[in-house]
């Protein structure tokens, strides 16, 4: 018998045996260890009925196996597997109950109006039979040994043995993931490519087939624990750190979909995948579960040390509030124009953020404002412009042909000063002052002076009260020249279209007092309220009045976007046009 006989009559013995399984599983359930009889199996509660993608059911089962082994009440059944398309269209006919995905919703398939819940990602490897002496191929490589280029071992640097090439049809997951981010549209493959229709069919073939070579799931291979050869790409490793840090980029999304009216079984099996237990789970499995960062970002009023010992108890204390499906980072930008160029290309998501800042992201990106510190009774700061007292300044006039620190993209450092000599006819403050000095924190302004490197400076009151605690001279040394108006304290700042997963839509929509966090893809609408609780509730407890006290606060209060009315208006007196800046 010629080889190529050989290797067809072994992929006609899995597909058969494949087959069986199916039959086998479809009947009495994965993980039941008992097989029913008709009459048991009419007192069985299915609670929960699952179908959908065979790449992505091994995850679904082994989720629903822990979430049953702490819920001996539950059932969930898993019915004959199929694929996306057909877990997509039973959920939303109510055949089932969570329709299971291995990629995110079509063009084609938006009409159901169904929401893809992504759950982890599936990272897909290129794999040979282990008699392959090859560790590493170039994504060139590869293309040229799908499309017959390269059809011997040897011109990769292995053996002198012909390639056994295994690929999966076009209508299957992981080829249209890898058409999309490997072979791209236009590559033909070559005929001679053995096609086969079912992972495991993949995986047998790989294990059985000397000098072969294809691509499966790093789960399947450490769930099943395949004795393959696991390619590296272009000498990047496939594991789920490198999935994780984008060094890795062959994988797929695998998630589900409810059904129109899920049951509150459902949702709680929702709530357990999307817990800090269930990520365990599935990273556990060889799979990278999905969790929701929320990036914080700070404006640089003092130095990053300060505003690292300021901010991250907060930060502790929030990602403890919101639960640990959430991961916060914080992130210290060095300009205030930056904080806003970074929420307008996505890369943060909220942050504490100054007046001028928040009218800023508010034109260009659509915020709201959360909360904002309270000390003393007092949730506001102003503008100050000051000098040293040996300095000779006494009053706006004598600023003239001086040197003025300002920091940009700020309230207090820039917008006031302005206004305040704009009020006495100065326009042109290039002409009338000697020398603008730009500055990136108010600190730097403030010791700026100090240090008599520039004659006077604009800073905000309370960081130069702050200050002056930390150095007793320089209340004795400074003189303060001006005070402006009062503009809200930085406010917690989040983007209006954030795309985080969000609390207990499904089960408010099917009328059901929800019991935990339920989260789908798109806006999370109960993080607002979420945070805004957080902080506003941060007084009522030891460990919030701890982290108040380092943040140096008493309290949260509610802001509004009808509080940065004074500055609307004082933008308004200086002809600034946001949309321009």
């Amino acid at each position: 018998m010629s080889d190529r006989k050989y290797q067809i009559l072994i992929v006609v013995l899995i597909a058969v045996a494949s087959v069986v399984a199916v039959i086998w599983f479809a009947g009495v359930g994965f993980f039941n260890k008992k097989v029913f009889t008709q009459a048991e199996r009419r007192d069985v509660k299915e609670d929960v009925r699952i179908s959908g993608s065979a790449s992505a059911i091994p995850l679904m089962k082994i989720v629903a196996h822990e979430y049953m082994e702490k819920n001996p009440n539950v059932k969930i059944k898993f019915l004959l597997e199929t694929h996306s398309r057909g877990g997509l269209s039973s959920a939303y006919k109510g055949e089932v109950d969570l329709g299971v995905l291995s990629r995110t919703i079509t063009s084609e398939e938006e009409q159901f109006k169904m929401r893809f819940l992504h759950l982890a990602n599936d990272v897909l490897v290129f794999a040979t039979h282990h008699s392959v002496n090859v560790d590493n191929l170039t994504s060139r490589q590869i293309k040229d040994i799908y499309s017959g280029k390269i059809t011997n071992w040897k011109e990769v640097g292995g053996s002198d043995t012909n390639i056994v090439v295994i690929d999966r049809p076009e209508h299957t997951s992981p080829k249209i993931t890898l058409r999309g981010l490997l072979f791209g549209k236009d590559l033909v493959i070559s005929s001679d490519v053995m096609s086969l229709e079912r992972p495991w069919q993949m995986n047998e073939s790989l294990k059985t087939i000397s000098h072969s070579i294809g691509y499966t799931s790093l789960a399947d291979i450490i769930r099943e624990n395949l004795n393959l050869n696991i390619l590296k790409i272009d000498g990047v490793s496939p594991s789920l750190a490198n999935v994780e840090n984008q060094k890795y980029k062959y994988f797929r999304p695998f998630g589900f979909v409810l059904s129109p009216s899920p049951s509150k079984q459902t949702m709680r099996l929702v709530n357990f995948v999307y817990s800090e237990e269930g990520s365990k789970i599935i990273e556990n499995a060889g799979y990278a579960p999905v969790i929701m960062t929320l990036v914080i970002a700070t404006i640089p009023e003092r130095s990053v040390l300060r505003q690292e010992e300021r901010y991250r108890p907060l930060i502790h204390y929030l990602y403890r509030r919101l639960g640990s499906q959430v991961r916060i980072r914080l992130k210290h930008l060095p300009s205030y124009e930056q904080v806003v160029e970074e929420f307008m290309a996505g890369k943060v998501n909220a942050a504490f953020l100054g007046s001028l800042t928040y009218a800023l992201a508010q034109t260009k990106v659509g915020v709201t404002a959360i909360a904002r510190p309270e000390k003393n009774g007092v949730s506001q700061y102003r503008g100050l412009i000051f000098t040293r007292k040996d300095s000779g300044i006494k009053s706006w006039k004598d600023l003239k042909g001086r040197s003025l620190a300002m920091i940009e993209a700020t309230t207090a450092g820039e917008i006031f000063p302005k206004l305040y000599l704009k009020k006495y006819g100065v326009d042109n403050l290039e002409a009338f002052l000697g020398d603008i000095v730009y500055v990136g924190s108010h600190d730097d302004a403030i010791l700026k002076v100090l240090n008599g490197e520039v004659d006077a400076a604009a800073a905000k009151d309370l960081i130069f009260y702050k200050l002056a605690q930390e150095i007793p001279r320089l209340k004795e040394e400074i003189s303060i020249l001006a005070t402006g108006f009062p503009a809200p304290e930085n406010a917690l700042t989040i983007r209006k279209d954030i795309d985080i997963k969000c609390y207990n839509c499904h089960a408010l929509r099917t009328g059901q007092q929800s019991e935990g966090k339920i989260f789908h893809r798109g806006r999370w609408d109960g993080l607002e309220n979420s945070l805004r609780r957080a902080l506003l509730d941060l007084n009522d407890t030891e460990e919030g009045r701890a982290v108040l006290e380092q943040f140096g606060a008493d309290r949260f209060v509610k802001t509004t976007d009808e509080d940065y009315r004074e500055l609307y208006e004082s933008l308004k007196k200086l002809g600034i046009d946001l949309n321009r800046n």
